[in-house]
């Protein structure tokens, strides 16, 4: 069993291909490469941890994507989640929704809860020990904000191959980074 993180899948969402110029020609062709990279690194017994904005779709467009994913999918909405409630969002296939960020421990014995989740990058992060993980900034990832700190990253899809990564390995490279 393995964690895996990505953010901003923006299923259903036309037009976020020209937006940050993905590579696809149309919402299908992106929607089945998408799901095959997803399938094609994570199992049905691994914990897959959405960073937000994962459909701009109706509850049953939503539904026929989210279902064809494997593992258990955790979802912490982000903006574009705000319009639908926390119970639409299991509806459609999450196994866990939550609006806030959530703090991620590593190993499950190591009672170090470091690592924050969100969808927006926290502000003041650089001051900080903590790692945050997020998404939303997409490829706009030179915010001055943002720009230097060795304990934040972005892992909107454009950012990961449009591929879900392996959360304690992302972690293990941020905490090397660090020291």
């Amino acid at each position: 069993m393995s964690n895996f993180v990505c953010a901003d899948t923006h299923f259903w969402h036309d037009r976020v291909i020209m937006y940050e110029r993905r590579p696809w020609s149309n919402l299908n062709e992106m929607h089945e490469d998408m799901i095959s990279r997803w399938n094609s690194v994570v199992n049905k017994s691994d914990t897959v941890y959405l960073l937000g904005d994962a459909s701009l779709g109706n509850k049953k467009n939503t539904t026929s994507i989210i279902s064809r994913l494997r593992g258990n999918k955790i979802l912490i909405m982000g903006n574009h989640c705000m319009r639908n409630s926390v119970t639409w969002w299991r509806d459609t296939g999450f196994h866990w929704v939550s609006k806030y960020p959530i703090m991620y421990g590593s190993k499950p014995c190591n009672p170090t809860m470091d690592v924050c989740l969100s969808h927006i990058p926290l502000s003041n992060i650089r001051k900080t020990n903590m790692i945050n993980i997020h998404g939303h900034l997409h490829s706009n990832i030179g915010s001055e904000i943002y720009k230097n700190a060795k304990n934040t990253i972005c892992v909107s899809m454009e950012n990961i191959n449009y591929t879900p990564v392996d959360l304690d390995e992302l972690i293990e490279q941020i905490r090397e980074g660090m020291k």
